[in-house]
């Protein structure tokens, strides 16, 4: 047993953030903005990086979240971030300070993108709140 309740509606509610992967115009929208928000702020081969790789980070970034729902997902939190997201940046050689421009990045670009504010206008809060947890512990676990 958990000695903390997890909010199961916001457990629920992370699914939603699978828009950000399986609409095809919202999916084109966030990584351009994320790209040009980047673009200059980094170093080249990182950017390079986060542009030929955009798709793979971000599934990883929103499948934690869509997996929390279930027990074993919700368990292995911290594997899969080490597993899926912060070996990959480390293999490329990314600096803490770039992973935090990218998660920065990656989560205000959301802000930006009027199908999201429209069609679910509890999208944005539902983000945040797990964007600003992920970064955190991200960030935490990261040695370059």
């Amino acid at each position: 047993d958990m000695d903390v309740e997890m909010d199961r509606v916001f457990l629920q509610e992370l699914r939603d953030l699978k828009v950000l992967t399986g609409d095809k115009d919202v999916y084109e929208k966030h990584r351009g903005l994320v790209c040009s928000s980047l673009r200059g702020r980094i170093p080249e081969p990182t950017y390079a990086d986060i542009e030929s790789n955009f798709k793979n980070l971000s599934r990883c970034i929103v499948s934690v979240a869509s997996g929390l729902i279930h027990s074993k997902e919700l368990k292995d939190f911290f594997v899969d971030l080490v597993e899926k997201f912060i070996e990959p940046c480390r293999n490329a050689r990314w600096s803490k300070k770039d992973v935090e421009a990218f998660l920065k990045a990656y989560e205000e670009a959301t802000q930006q993108i009027p199908q999201l504010k429209r069609f679910q206008p509890h999208f944005l809060t539902v983000w945040t709140r797990y964007m600003t947890t992920l970064r955190k512990c991200v960030l935490q676990l990261y040695h370059s």
